[in-house]
């Protein structure tokens, strides 16, 4: 299992990435951790249509990209951790919704860390905390191996969020990582410390599954 962290990027170019990735995943059992954010982009998933799932009147502005994976209307931003595991799910028999517990139990453990109480929901899909939604899910499968991911907020500014209707719930409160810190601790959350952490969290449910 191979974390890699890239940092602040934009969302086009690994969108490209992960497309010549998939072939040389296909029927191995290389696993890829990708770790990032974007600059600000609002993503719009398949089951998305702009004219409901943004602001036209909001005054901030955004790249908008539609895209394959599925879900509605999300937003990157700085500050926000984006996680892109990749591998073939096939090989190691795993079903999507399989795959996405997993995610979901990595990130309820990651939370935990920083003593953040929060729990999964199957509808509306993601993580969530007593005070609003904190983690979101889109994925695409190509021939088994898995693109897109998972996005959890860290320190990123969650007024953004009021250009769109995200995850097409116009009632959806937000919360984020940094609000639940020290109001005296100065010190900013490190999103590749936080990625570093996650990892941690997931390869501890991996092996949980019976992989090594």
């Amino acid at each position: 299992m191979k974390p890699i962290w890239w940092g602040l990027q934009a969302y086009e170019k690994i969108q490209s990435l992960q497309l010549g990735k998939v072939p040389q995943l296909m029927g191995h059992q290389d696993i890829e951790l990708w770790g990032l954010e974007f600059e600000p982009t609002i993503t719009l998933g398949l089951r998305a249509r702009a004219e409901n799932d943004l602001k036209t009147s909001a005054d901030f502005k955004f790249k908008i990209i539609k895209t394959d994976r599925g879900g509605r209307a999300t937003l990157h931003s700085p500050g926000q951790l984006v996680i892109f595991p990749m591998l073939d799910l096939k090989v190691y028999r795993l079903t999507i919704p399989e795959f996405v517990e997993l995610l979901f139990r990595s990130t309820v453990d990651f939370l935990a860390r920083y003593q953040i109480k929060s729990y999964c929901k199957t509808t509306d899909p993601g993580v969530y905390t007593e005070r609003g939604k904190i983690a979101f899910c889109g994925l695409k499968v190509d021939s088994g191996v898995v693109r897109h991911g998972l996005s959890i907020n860290i320190d990123n500014d969650l007024k953004l969020f009021d250009s769109l209707v995200p995850c097409g719930n116009p009632g959806l409160p937000l919360d984020r990582l940094i609000d639940y810190k020290d109001k005296s601790d100065s010190q900013l959350v490190s999103l590749e410390h936080a990625f570093t952490e996650w990892s941690e969290c997931f390869q501890t449910q991996w092996k949980a599954l019976g992989f090594s």
